[in-house]
């Protein structure tokens, strides 16, 4: 073989990993593009499908896509919609918008326009706020994907109608009521029909809404009093009471949620302090007698929309020991069954970071003595612990403490050391003499 076909053989054998590396990284940059310009979302196939509400697509690659669902056995066309139906008030972290005329999902945005029948879906730790007037509005919870139509104006009734289909989820909403119109939420899920609206002239009424897991939903009542209407039968809601619709039966009987439970540590205000590794943080509360589970949520924000851990927990502590250094909101709620207990009034505490070693004065015994027993006092951070030759000393509420020191005769070695909450220390050390007998 000459070296002209060796260097042939060589120059091939290189090329071929080249352009495949080449072919490669060109399709990942096809789907890197692809992943900005349709962001990812619950295909509507899908969740209509999960939910047994598919009744057909017409025209889905047309210019003017059209679905249609089904609820009890009347089929609907969700087509495009030129009319304001509400206002995404705000988003926090990743919630989607489809609109009804398109196929694909895009990021949503805080103060953008809903239109009819536009798709809203929030991911974890998501939430979205849905303002359809001044005085009305759903709060979307995380894992929650809804699909919402423009209100209906009904001057000889004097009411307002918003109906709103529920896939996943839960959310919050205020209705309202006054004496010159009424404003009723209908709201779909999985083939039963719900219609919440205020049962009190001048007063507003918040509710929430979950889907349950065996497709089951439950209303709880929250503040004023509310209406329910279910398979065509009335029922009246007082506060903190529980509704669950459940399809295919007759209408359920009122449920009442868990009362509130006691908080008990951290104590509002508490500081933990670490020094490398984030400290493990036990929240307690008291238990509820009518209660199988609880549920615990921490936050960096008071109103809970920057929501860290969400827990569901069978017992009435929870051990969490990932938290960084800032300051953080706890609540709890106690639940049995699908029905919840309200959230109690949250609590703060702070996680720091502290690498400073603590402050440390000592008054030490002189460098020779005939002396035996010294009076060791000193002063340090408060809160800090204090050993003296490995012996814990009290430390009083200022940090100031004292300890009665036995020395044998000879030279002796003398230890303070003193070590704050974040496990920082300092000591001092001197050596005494004791002479004679």
């Amino acid at each position: 073989m000459t070296a002209f076909a060796v260097k042939n053989i060589l120059r091939n054998s290189l090329e071929i990993p080249l352009v495949l590396v080449l072919v490669f990284s060109a399709f990942l940059l096809l789907l890197t593009f692809l992943n900005l310009v349709f962001p990812l979302g619950t295909p509507l196939k899908y969740i209509v499908d999960e939910q047994g509400l598919l009744a057909g697509t017409k025209g889905m690659f047309s210019s003017n896509p059209v679905l249609a669902v089904e609820y009890n056995g009347q089929s609907e066309a969700l087509t495009a919609d030129t009319e304001i139906a509400a206002n995404l008030e705000s988003v926090h972290r990743s919630v989607k918008r489809k609109p009804a005329d398109t196929i694909s999902w895009a990021n949503a945005s805080s103060g953008m326009n809903l239109y009819s029948r536009d798709a809203i879906q929030t991911f974890e730790q998501a939430r979205a706020l849905i303002r359809f007037d001044e005085e009305n509005y759903i709060d979307l919870g995380e894992n929650s994907l809804v699909i919402i139509k423009r209100m209906n104006d009904d001057p000889l009734l004097r009411e307002k109608l918003t109906r709103i289909l529920v896939f996943a989820g839960e959310l919050r909403g205020k209705i309202s009521a006054t004496s010159r119109k009424r404003m009723q939420m209908e709201i779909r899920s999985q083939n039963a029909v719900t219609k919440v609206m205020s049962a009190q002239k001048d007063k507003a009424t918040l509710f929430k809404y979950k889907i349950n897991p065996d497709k089951t939903s439950t209303v709880t009542v929250l503040e004023g009093q509310a209406v329910i209407v279910d398979k065509g039968r009335k029922v009246s809601v007082n506060p903190f009471e529980a509704y669950t619709v459940t399809p295919g039966e007759e209408p359920s009987e009122l449920q009442v949620p868990p009362g509130s439970v006691k908080p008990v540590t951290p104590t509002d205000g508490a500081s933990f302090y670490y020094n490398e590794l984030p400290p493990a943080v036990k929240f307690v509360w008291s238990k509820e007698a009518n209660a199988d589970a609880y549920t615990v949520q921490v936050a960096r924000d008071r109103h809970f929309k920057d929501v860290i851990t969400s827990e569901k927990v069978k017992s009435t502590y929870l051990m969490h020991g990932n938290l960084k250094q800032g300051m953080y909101y706890w609540r709890v709620r106690a639940e049995n069954g699908w029905v919840e207990g309200d959230f109690n009034e949250s609590r703060t505490f702070s996680v720091i970071r502290d690498n400073i070693p603590p402050e440390l004065q000592v008054e030490m015994p002189p460098d020779t003595s005939m002396k035996r027993t010294f009076a060791i006092k000193g002063k340090t951070e408060p809160g800090s612990r204090v050993f003296i030759n490995n012996q814990p000393v009290k430390v009083g509420g200022e940090g100031v403490f004292e300890y009665q020191l036995q020395l044998d005769k000879g030279s002796n070695t003398v230890v303070v050391e003193a070590v704050d909450t974040a496990g920082n220390s300092s000591y001092q050390s001197k050596i005494v003499n004791i002479i004679g007998k």
